[in-house]
Parts: structure tokens; sequence; C-alpha cells
């Protein structure tokens, strides 16, 4: 019911309406995408830390290899080779954490951007856009009609749709008896109603094919 509310309401609203309409959602869509940028970009930077952790590692490898090389040396040489292996061991680790630490904050930048830019804008791709090209294309056609010298008998169906569609008020304003119109075959001032509302106007070669 409310997809279908939607769906009448963009397609009986009027070109500005529509214009701000499409102001609104280029706007709502470059938000969250910028959003989303903005939120990849800082969890990409912290992904830092794991680089950071990598470097630590690698240069406490190079502690404990220097340790290592001491094993020769009497006395100390045991126990400081021991202790080498030891601290290599643990830069080995560090390492390795480091990298995996660097990995998945960097797939996290990318899902959660991703995710931040494109959830919001779903409603767009998913409703808004299709209605939108509807719009687009009935408008195309009444055009490309008028333009092929069918101006009365789009004159009658622009009328129908202007009774159907539009206000009493706003109806009223154009035809004090608009079904009689219509009987009569009196359109055009109806069917004004309906191409102002979309934003056309007639072409000036088939302005005397309309009827009066």
């Amino acid at each position: 019911m409310t997809a279908t509310r939607a769906r009448r309401g963009l397609l009986d609203a009027d070109q500005q309406t529509v214009r701000l309409l499409d102001g609104v959602v280029v706007f709502w869509v470059v938000f969250w995408i910028a959003m989303g940028a903005l939120t990849g970009v800082a969890l990409w930077r912290l992904s830092r830390v794991g680089t950071a952790a990598v470097q630590s590692g690698t240069a406490l490898e190079d502690v404990g290899r220097a340790l290592q090389s001491l094993r020769q040396v009497p006395v100390i040489g045991d126990r400081t080779g021991g202790f080498g292996t030891e601290v290599r061991s643990t830069a080995q680790e560090i390492r390795a954490s480091g990298q995996q630490t660097t990995s998945t904050m960097r797939q996290l930048a990318l899902l959660l951007g991703f995710s931040v830019a494109i959830v919001p804008a779903t409603p767009v791709f998913g409703l808004y856009l299709p209605l939108r090209l509807a719009r687009r294309r009935d408008r195309q056609q009444v055009e490309a009609a008028l333009a092929a010298g069918e101006g009365p008998m789009v004159d009658q169906f622009l009328a129908h749709r202007t009774v159907a569609r539009r206000p009493y008020g706003v109806i009223r304003e154009v035809s004090e008896d608009p079904w009689q119109d219509l009987h009569q075959g009196r359109t055009r001032a109806l069917a004004d109603l309906e191409l102002a509302r979309l934003g056309l106007e007639r072409p000036s070669a088939g302005a005397d094919r309309g009827q009066a």
C-alpha cells in the first residue's frame, strides 16, 4: 500500500516538486557515500596499529637473532642463546598478530565503509529510481506523441488523467464542468494542466491541431 502511494505520489507530482525531490535524493546519496568513505578511511588508518606491531616484531626478532649469535661466547653463551630463542619466538608471534590485525582492520574498513555508503541509499535505488524512470518514460512518450502530431488524441488522454488525478480546486480553475467538457470534447484546457504538471509545452507546429 505504501509503495503504491509512493508511486502515485511521484507520478502525479508536478515538475517543480520532482526536481526538488531529485535534489534531496542526490544530496542523500552523496552524503552517505561521503560518510562511507570517511568511515573506511578512518578504519584503514587504524590498521597502522598492526603495521607498527609488525615493525616492532621485526626489530625484536633482530634482537633475538643477535642474542643467539652470542651462543658461542663462554659462560654467558648458553643462557644468552636460549634467551635469544625465546625473544625470536615472541617476536614472530607479535609479527603474526600484527599482520592479522592489519588484514582484519583493512577488511573491516572496506566492508563497513561500503555498508555505510550503500545501505541508506538502497531505498533510492530500489524504490525512487524505478519510479523516477517510469515518470521520465511517461513524459517522453507524451512529448513524442505531441511531436508526431497526435495532439487531439493526446489531449483526450491527458484531460481524462487530469480529471482523475488532479485536485478538484485545480480542475475548477479551468473548467466549470469537467465531465461535461470531456463529453463534448473540450479537452484542451484540461490537457494543458497535465502538460504543465509534466513540464512540457506544445510544439509550435502542432499547436493548431489541439482541440479548443
